[in-house]
């Protein structure tokens, strides 16, 4: 299990590097992990091994000593010597970086500014970072000297019978002391109360005078890294002041680029979003991207995204004909609010279906001057006439993984869901099962063939869901099985002989 445990540890941390390793490229195309993204999440897996091990070596040095008692000694002595020799590791590590960012070994090593160091940072960026936290004043480098001087003192402790009581008592308080220090001294940790509080949300109070429905449009707030060195020094997404991302999953606000979500490729690949949320400025003055997706006003604070926003204008057949987007409001708070009256709905029918053959080609087609998204769907693989019939909404019925419409068609049409083309949504047309078309390259779409009242349905059901409950109860069948057999005996347990373990080394103290 020690074998083991050390390497999920290793292999982990060497993934958790990202990009800054080979292997990780090779990883990116093997089917199931290029899934997952933020490599540093495998640190998840690194506190786990070490938990494992950790608990591992408490047990050996609470078991009884089969040598002596100076076994137990030996023991904790060894453990006191790896302890200090990582730990000594680690500071020199720190130190060195340090240096670097400090400049101290230029004459040697010259680490250009502009290195990226990881998805949001470089290295200029990053060095005020890196001068603050490793210095010996820091929280970073305090918190750990303080908690490797109490293990010491906790393993003295389990080393004299008497006191090993006081430090079982003593582990779990380290363990919660820990943490409250992390999250209160080496990260910033604002109070989340005024997400509560309207008055101290205006944007809220717009929305509402407007009577936005989210039901049927989006919105877009604009502003989420306004640069690396910010995102590395606080968590400025969390001020009262910033309108993204707690204020939206607080309120159930319905926005494009919702933060740290599972971006798809299509989805990433059309709107060029990143991981947290932020779009390229061409992208910010794509009006024509942002209506289709039903975006109906924009959220901006930082000056650059202003002034982006305001130069965006509407085009026809290569002509401006006018700004794409108009404020409507500033805040209180300093959040400028723009609106995009050309927001097309999240459901719509429309006249002209565009065929593609891939994500490619239907990004080509919409980067056409003449593309419209308020006449004409790009769509990859559909077939058939391009001209399609006009079709009426009567109603609908929205919950999170079953959508239900009642429409009125007069004749072949193409009906448009903005909602992103996520696998495991099925559809069917008059309880006809009908394909779902990617449209736009990130959304989906349903054909109708003919004319008529019809029922429409979306329903999600997660990929792999009937197996994963198949796999689980037999999973529960199995141990129920095993503890039946185990508790009545009927169960044959299988003799394991362990190989005997030759006895430790007596540590004897004294000696050059």
């Amino acid at each position: 299990a020690l074998k083991f445990w050390s390497a999920v540890g290793v292999i982990a941390l060497f993934f958790s590097f990202g990009g800054a390793t080979p292997l990780y490229l090779l990883m990116f195309h093997v089917p199931v992990y290029n899934l997952f993204r933020v490599p540093a999440r495998h640190l998840f897996e690194v506190g786990l091994a070490l938990s494992v091990i950790a608990a591992i070596g408490l047990e050996v040095l609470l078991a009884p000593s089969r040598t002596g008692s100076s076994d137990g000694a030996f023991l904790v002595r060894r453990s006191l010597n790896r302890i200090s020799l990582l730990m000594g590791i680690a500071l020199v590590a720190a130190l060195i970086l340090r240096s670097l960012a400090e400049g101290w070994f230029s004459w040697l090593l010259t680490i250009p500014d502009s290195m990226a160091l990881n998805y949001y940072a470089t290295f200029g960026t990053a060095k005020p970072v890196m001068i603050r936290n490793l210095s010996l004043t820091s929280p970073t480098l305090v918190g750990p000297l303080l908690f490797l001087l109490l293990t010491y003192g906790v393993l003295l402790l389990l080393d004299r019978r008497r006191f090993r009581i006081t430090a079982l008592i003593v582990i779990p308080i380290l363990i919660a002391v820990d943490a409250f220090w992390a999250s209160h001294r080496i990260y910033d940790n604002p109070s989340t109360e005024y997400l509560h509080q309207d008055a101290v949300r205006p944007e809220l109070t717009f929305l509402r005078s407007k009577q936005f429905d989210g039901q049927h449009y989006r919105l877009f707030p604009v502003d989420f890294d306004l640069g690396a060195a910010t995102r590395l020094t606080s968590t400025y997404h969390v001020a009262p002041v910033y309108p993204y991302p707690l204020l939206n999953l607080f309120s159930a606000l319905p926005v494009i680029n919702d933060y740290g979500p599972f971006w798809l490729k299509r989805y990433q690949a059309i709107t060029g979003f990143s991981a947290g949320g932020t779009m390229p400025l061409e992208n910010l003055q794509n009006y024509k991207l942002l209506s289709l997706l039903g975006t109906r006003y924009l959220l901006a604070l930082s000056p650059e995204s202003r002034r982006t926003i305001e130069q965006a204008s509407l085009s026809k057949a290569g002509n401006e004909v006018g700004k794409a987007f108009s404020p409507a409001v500033v805040t209180s708070n300093g959040i400028v609010i723009f609106e995009n009256p050309n927001a097309l709905p999240r459901f719509r029918f429309v006249n002209r279906v565009v065929p593609t053959e891939n994500l490619d080609s239907a990004l080509l087609s919409m980067n056409r001057p003449e593309f419209d998204p308020a006449e004409e769907a790009v769509v990859e693989g559909l077939s058939g006439p391009r001209q399609m019939s006009p079709g009426h909404l009567l109603s609908e019925k929205l919950e999170a993984t079953h959508l239900q419409w009642e429409v009125e068609t007069s004749g072949r049409s193409f009906f448009v869901v903005a909602d992103n083309l996520f696998p495991g949504w099925t559809a069917t047309v008059d309880e006809q099962p009908v394909p779902i078309y990617a449209v736009y390259g990130c959304v989906r779409g349903i054909l109708i063939g003919n004319a008529g009242r019809h029922h429409l349905e979306m329903r999600f059901v997660p990929p792999g869901f009937d197996w994963g409950l198949w796999c689980t109860g037999v999973g529960c069948l199995l141990l129920a099985f095993l503890w039946i057999g185990d508790r009545t005996g009927r169960l044959p347990r299988l003799a394991i002989a362990w190989p005997a373990r030759s006895p430790r080394p007596q540590y004897k103290g004294g000696g050059a």
